[in-house]
C-alpha cells in the first residue's frame, strides 16, 4: 500500500493528522493546537480532493480520545523487546496480540489499540515507566496528548516506518482492537501513571 492511499483512508475514516518537521516535532502551534489541528485537517481534505496535497511531508497521528486511539510502543532498547516477549508468555499464552502493528524506524513496534474512555480518559502518555517486578523498560503507552508518526514516514536514520499486518480493503478502524485488560493493568500499576487535566502535546514517535 502506498503512503498516499493510506493517508487518504485515514482522512476518510476521520482520523486527525498533523504535520511535523524532519525531527518529528509538530509544526502546529501547541498553544493553539486544537484550532490549528482541525483547520489543517479540513484543508488537507480539500487538497486531497483537488489533487494538490503534498504527500511527501511528515505526518503524525494524534493519540487519545479525539482519534479513539492509544499506541503501545515497544522499543528494542531498554529491554523493551525482551520484557514484551515475557509479557506475552505470561499473560497471552505466548501469542502476539492481534491488532494493527507498525514497525518503527528503530526496529521496534507500535501496537495500535482502540481508545476506551473508561480506561484512559483523561490519562496522559507514559514514557519509560517503571513496572512492578520488571522495573524500567522500553515499553511506552502513547495515549492522551501523545502522537505517533504514520507508516511510510522516513526517519533521519534512513529507515522507514512500515505496516506489519495491514489488510487492504478493510477499514483501518476495523483492524484496531481493544487493549487487553492485562496490558492495561500493567500500565495502570506503574509508578508513572498519573492524571493530566492540562492539555500538553507530548513528543512521542
Amino acid at each position: 500500500m502506498e503512503k498516499c492511499l493510506f493517508i487518504q483512508q485515514l482522512c476518510e475514516e476521520g482520523f486527525l493528522l498533523f504535520p511535523c518537521d524532519e525531527y518529528h516535532k509538530p509544526l502546529l502551534n501547541v498553544s493553539n493546537f486544537r484550532v490549528e489541528l482541525f483547520r489543517f485537517n479540513e484543508e488537507m481534505k480539500l487538497k486531497i480532493h483537488h489533487g494538490t496535497f503534498n504527500y511527501s511531508q511528515n505526518l503524525a497521528l494524534l493519540c487519545g480520545v479525539r482519534n479513539e486511539l492509544v499506541v503501545v510502543d515497544v522499543d528494542k532498547e531498554f529491554r523493551g523487546t525482551s520484557v514484551w516477549k515475557d509479557w506475552l508468555l505470561r499473560y497471552n499464552g505466548g501469542k502476539d496480540i492481534e491488532t494493527l502493528k507498525i514497525e518503527t524506524a528503530g526496529g521496534g513496534l507500535h501496537y495500535y489499540f482502540h481508545f476506551q474512555r473508561e480506561q484512559f480518559y483523561p490519562f496522559e502518555s507514559i514514557y519509560r515507566p517503571s513496572f512492578q517486578t520488571y522495573g524500567k523498560a522500553g515499553i511506552d503507552l502513547i495515549a492522551e496528548n501523545g502522537y505517533v508518526m504514520i507508516p511510510f514516514t522516513v526517519h533521519l536514520n534512513g529507515n522507514v516506518y512500515s505496516i506489519k499486518n495491514y489488510s487492504s480493503g478493510v477499514n483501518i478502524k476495523e483492524q484496531i482492537n481493544h487493549l487487553p485488560e492485562w496490558l492495561f493493568l500493567l500500565f495502570k500499576n506503574t509508578t508513572e501513571w498519573r492524571k493530566n487535566n492540562i492539555f500538553r502535546l507530548n513528543y512521542k514517535t
